[in-house]
């Protein structure tokens, strides 16, 4: 197993911190809606309504789109660092600019906004679900055990716990922290990637794990894959490749020796087939 190469490493750090950011941010939206469910349980009992949260979590949405906009303007500023670093024109262009560098223009501050701001949507929506049918199962056997209102709210908090969401048990805020963390940081990445100047001298990437024994197998296969950028491996496989992937792709702006996945392997987990800075772009 490869060990993280001195290119890869920045990009490691960086995602490191970037969780750090986010993981706070999910769990206090995860606490407020633990909140509101036990609130709306007090008004209406075992009378649950099919309860929608996000006009009461409006302020911890806001608060995930502008941590997942850090994280999006960090990857782009580590990529370009990175970038630097490769080829000189790319070194003095970016010297002539890192004065102005952190400034964006109004259209593209407001694509940021919006593109985020939906993602954090989502993430709400998606604990939501997870909370309402987490809510039912538990009131069905309340009432079928015939516990008291005390006894369910009890088991309220503890289904709460159990899932995660109010970060009692790390599984659930870390597995979302970790992904959105990627999959923002790599839309970051990408977009910097596709600027002309730099997709011009761009010659591909190579995929490359953490090196650890925590990297699953499957990810393990195309460690040191190496193709040009049109290659439509690409499109697929951005990391993450699946939950609390940790995998960095790195540009490369020499040709390299190609090297293909093998065989036996079967692709990103299901619904990570995408590449986050394709979709970034098309928002």
């Amino acid at each position: 197993m490869a060990i993280v190469n001195s290119y890869a490493l920045p990009y490691v750090t960086a995602l490191a911190k970037a969780e750090v950011v986010v993981r706070p941010v999910v769990r206090r939206l995860g606490l407020k809606l633990r909140d509101r469910v036990l609130l709306i349980f007090t008004n209406y009992g075992t009378n649950w309504p099919n309860a929608q949260y996000l006009s009461e979590l409006d302020e911890e949405v806001q608060e995930l789109s502008r941590a997942l906009q850090y994280v999006h303007l960090l990857a782009e500023e580590v990529t370009q660092l990175h970038f630097a670093r490769e080829t000189v024109e790319l070194g003095v262009r970016y010297s002539r600019e890192r004065g102005a560098y952190g400034t964006i223009g109004v259209r593209d501050a407001a694509k940021l906004a919006a593109f985020y701001r939906s993602k954090a949507i989502a993430i709400a929506n998606g604990l939501n679900e997870e909370a309402n049918k987490a809510i039912r199962k538990v009131i069905a056997n309340g009432l079928k055990n015939g516990s008291n209102e005390k006894q369910i709210t009890r088991n309220l908090q503890l289904a709460f716990n159990r899932l995660g969401i109010t970060g009692q048990t790390k599984y659930n805020i870390a597995t979302i922290a970790r992904t959105q963390t990627q999959l923002a940081f790599s839309a970051g990445k990408f977009s910097i990637e596709q600027r002309p100047e730099v997709a011009s001298a761009l010659w591909g990437y190579t995929y490359y794990t953490v090196g650890d024994d925590k990297v699953r197998p499957e990810h393990e296969l195309i460690d040191g894959v190496s193709l040009p950028k049109h290659y439509a491996f690409w499109k697929t496989n951005y990391p993450p490749n699946g939950w609390n992937c940790r995998c960095q792709v790195i540009a490369e702006f020499t040709e390299q020796p190609i090297k293909r996945a093998p065989k036996d392997y079967t692709g990103p987990d299901e619904g990570f087939d995408y590449n986050p800075g394709i979709v970034f772009s098309g928002a």
